[in-house]
């Protein structure tokens, strides 16, 4: 019975995800027919307008059901460009019609899957799920659509293009994303590295001004991982990608820039290795003072470039270390320690003073209680 079967589909959706990876081929057809029922009775009256669209539909039977679904598919190994076979196909594309509203928890899990799904079955993809990343189509389903896709997300050139003006669209709706905004932030930054030659320089600098400053932070947060990922060839990277793209497409104004963003780029500063007293030069005019140097000071103290470019060293400490900050890192006075020792002039500099005294007046043994 319909009463019988709602008051116990979670439990039904909880059970059904979990056998996912190892029904039975005797079982398949039941088990396909018990997720049916969780469609069929799903909720047509629910609310889906508020609240975090991810957690709701991994915590609904219907998103739970489509899950499955998916589990189910992915153990069968699918090829890229197979098609989504049957029985799955049609469940999934039944997830699309507009009752009952529970279906919306689906299309966020297809959504958090779209990667997958895309090469698995892109002409379907693009017929049935990349409408909704559309804002100007219905921005509520948008939302909920790229908050799943940017659970964990994942980018080939060919889901870009199919996608890209959806993507783009996207740093201009980046305080709707909730919880996941940065991580718009950092796949936006990792395509226009990786896959720049799929973007113009004008989308790419509109979409970059687009984001608010702490979306361009956590930009700025991305370029320096994707540097230190680097390794042996971050001179390259730098020289490459990072640079460019900060050059060509970086927003220059002052109401752009904040503490966050200054703490990234001076580990961009370390990262780049030999090219430290270019980068420093290069980033200068987006440095801004921060109390978040705990980080940078340290790689910067342990890489050794203190020493070998103690002038330009300085001057990015002088540039970044917010003095108003009561818990200076040790590792200042490391650096000090190191700029002083590879040449002893720059001791007199009223900078180098500064931050000495500053390190001397709220020196501590230990930390704070």
């Amino acid at each position: 019975p319909k009463d019988t079967f709602s008051d116990l589909n979670h439990s039904y959706a909880w059970w059904l995800k979990r056998l996912a990876r190892q029904v039975p081929s005797a079982s398949q057809q039941l088990w396909f027919q018990l997720l049916d029922k969780i469609f069929e009775y799903a909720d047509s009256d629910e609310d889906v307008s508020a609240g975090e669209a991810v957690s709701a539909a991994i915590n609904n039977p219907v998103g739970q059901a489509t899950e499955a679904i998916l589990d189910f598919w992915y153990q069968t190994e699918p090829a890229n460009g197979s098609g989504l076979p049957e029985p799955i196909k049609s469940r999934l594309t039944r997830l699309f019609d507009p009752q009952p509203k529970a279906y919306v928890h689906g299309r966020v899990i297809m959504a958090a899957h779209l990667s997958s799904l895309y090469s698995g079955d892109p002409i379907w993809t693009m017929q049935m799920l990349l409408p909704y990343f559309n804002w100007a189509s219905n921005p509520a389903e948008a939302k909920g659509a790229w908050e799943g896709y940017l659970w964990t997300p994942r980018i080939s050139a060919e889901l870009l293009d199919a996608f890209k003006s959806s993507f783009l669209a996207t740093a201009r709706h980046y305080t709707d994303l909730g919880k996941h905004d940065s991580q718009y932030a950092s796949i936006l930054t990792a395509a226009a590295l990786e896959l720049g030659q799929h973007f113009t320089k004008t989308e790419l600098r509109e979409a970059f001004n687009a984001l608010p400053k702490q979306g361009l932070a956590e930009s700025a947060v991305m370029l320096a991982r994707s540097l230190e990922g680097a390794e042996d060839r971050s001179e390259e990277y730098w020289s490459n990608r990072v640079k460019p793209l900060i050059e060509s497409h970086w927003p220059k104004s002052h109401e752009k820039r904040s503490s966050h963003e200054s703490t990234a780029l001076v580990r961009i500063c370390v990262h780049a290795r030999s090219l430290f007293p270019e980068a420093v030069v290069f980033l200068m005019p987006f440095l801004r003072k921060t109390k978040n140097f705990g980080l940078p000071l340290s790689e910067l103290a342990e890489s050794g470039l203190a020493t070998r470019y103690p002038r330009e060293a300085l001057y990015l400490l002088i540039a970044t270390v917010d003095e108003d900050d009561p818990w200076p890192s040790e590792d200042l006075k490391n650096c000090l320690d190191q700029i002083s020792s590879a040449e002893s002039s720059l001791a007199s500099d009223s900078g180098f003073r500064r931050l000495q005294e500053y390190w001397a007046r709220y020196e501590r043994s230990t930390g704070p209680n």
